[in-house]
């Protein structure tokens, strides 16, 4: 089931900390081709959990259409987080990321790759996994691709990054 991570970034991910209330719309070009395609669009605010904010508007989006995953009792907790406030949406998809991760985190991926592996290799900094999931699990770090499979693993759905080239 396809669904869409409804923002761009044109900062850095290696920038840790981005102004509250700073919104970072897409490029016009690429506004333009997902309208094409009947995608959503929802510009999120970048405080470090833009790519979770992100998430939570593109799940909530595909859920709105999709019964199978409305009807999840995984979807059922996201909605009642997201219906508590944002903060609170917020916590739920970190929380429900790293208790991902650290069930799949000797799932073998490819031979001689897991994914606790993959995530330290692609993780933007030299730390061990405990350490990963540590950043990982803290209010506005900004979540990785590792991070972004965890939650899609956890819905069972999977996870587009749209950006412009």
């Amino acid at each position: 089931m396809p669904f869409l991570l409804p923002t761009y970034h044109r900062r850095s991910h290696r920038e840790r900390v981005a102004l509250a209330a700073v919104v970072i719309p897409p490029p016009e070009s690429l506004r333009q081709e997902l309208l094409k395609q009947g995608q959503d669009i929802v510009d999120t605010v970048a405080d470090g959990n833009c790519g979770l904010d992100a998430f939570g508007h593109g799940l909530a989006s595909v859920a709105s259409r999709n019964r199978r995953l409305y009807q999840t009792e995984a979807y059922k907790k996201f909605s009642k987080a997201k219906t508590a406030g944002h903060g609170r949406m917020m916590l739920h998809l970190r929380q429900a990321c790293i208790a991902q991760m650290m069930k799949m985190k000797d799932t073998k991926l490819w031979d001689g790759v897991d994914f606790k592996s993959l995530a330290v290799m692609m993780s933007s900094e030299k730390e061990d996994f405990s350490s990963y999931i540590k950043r990982m699990g803290t209010d506005r770090c900004w979540v990785d691709a590792s991070a972004l499979h965890a939650l899609g693993c956890h819905f069972r759905i999977d996870v587009l990054i749209w950006q412009e080239n």
